[in-house]
């Protein structure tokens, strides 16, 4: 007996408990009957936590600026529609992942030892145009709804990566990717005109699964800033350029597969699920916990020097300070 044949004989049981021992903390509703505990809701468990984690440790900026509200408990049953938006957004980008995994299948050393043959950088040179085309074919294809959800956890997932006046000092690292230092690094992100666009989209969920989620507290803080240095610098800019280039026209297409206007009505979901809350709470009502405050979320990278010589310019005060994980709604273009 293969396998895969011995896992579907068992699946019945090897399906909750492994639920269950991946998420300990997590409410996992028994399915009613039994047979709908399959292989496929067991990796569907996945998306759905990365979309629990993103949405309860976001913050969206307050129509003012003058505060940051807080982003869906995971628990909250009115987050339920919202998280499985962004949770078919996660599947959209592990698909958008495997087709760089399935081009690149036989370079398996590609992002672990500098090239040094001319003939290998321009073999990876077209395969990362292949990669282009298929994406753009693959977002072609996709439906509306589909493209307005991966659209939205994007710009939602861009606000990980943060270089907060809060991160300054020895332990925090340069964002080198792109110019500017990441003073502008979100929206960079979002417009692919930073490396790390391509980055993300060649590494997919796995790495937020892992710093996130999978990877022992003590050893995933900085998992997902690590390897993204790590990968760049072991690239010839030549590689590293081209894949920016490539990012920006993946992003111009995409942003034409999902409206504007639908993006600004996603995400006023969020403020429009804070101001109920807020009602809730002063009418005495109660509220969901937070239960990923444990998470490591954030993507930290150095503050800016301008950034710093500014702040302290201004003595600490009147700058608008960018908090990890936080999205302004005039800033998502």
């Amino acid at each position: 007996m293969s396998v895969r044949s011995l896992i579907d004989e068992c699946i019945l049981t090897i399906a909750p408990s492994v639920a269950r021992t991946t998420f300990p903390h997590q409410p996992i509703k028994p399915l009613t009957p039994r047979t709908k505990y399959t292989l496929e809701w067991l990796k569907g468990l996945v998306p759905q936590q990365l979309a629990a984690i993103l949405l309860e440790r976001h913050r969206m900026a307050a129509d003012d600026l003058t505060h940051f509200r807080y982003g869906i408990p995971a628990g909250d049953p009115a987050g339920d529609v919202v998280r499985a938006r962004v949770a078919n957004g996660w599947r959209v980008l592990q698909r958008l992942s495997n087709i760089s995994r399935e081009v690149h299948a036989k370079d398996v050393s590609i992002y672990k030892q500098l090239l040094s043959s001319r003939y290998k950088l321009e073999s990876l040179l077209q395969k990362d145009d292949v990669v282009l085309e298929r994406r753009l074919a693959y977002m072609k294809n996709l439906s509306d709804d589909l493209a307005k959800d991966y659209r939205f956890m994007f710009t939602l997932l861009s606000a990980t990566f943060s270089t907060s006046i809060k991160n300054i000092g020895g332990d925090h690292e340069p964002w080198i990717f792109d110019f500017g230092d990441g003073i502008d690094g979100q929206r960079a992100i979002r417009r692919g005109e930073s490396w790390l666009t391509w980055f993300v989209l060649a590494e997919g969920p796995e790495m937020f699964w892992k710093q996130w989620w999978s990877l022992p507290l003590e050893s995933s803080q900085n998992y997902i800033r690590d390897l993204a240095l790590s990968t760049f610098r072991k690239l010839p800019s030549a590689l590293t350029d081209h894949q920016r280039a490539l990012a920006q026209r993946y992003a111009e297409s995409t942003y034409k597969s999902a409206a504007l206007h639908d993006l600004f009505n996603s995400l006023r979901l969020l403020g429009d699920y804070a101001t109920r809350r807020s009602q809730d709470e002063q009418a005495g009502g109660t509220q969901e916990k937070r239960v990923m405050a444990h998470v490591h979320f954030p993507v930290n990278f150095r503050c800016p020097d301008d950034v710093v010589k500014k702040f302290e310019r201004l003595g600490g005060r009147n700058l608008i300070v960018q908090f990890e994980g936080s999205t302004e709604l005039g800033a998502v273009i």
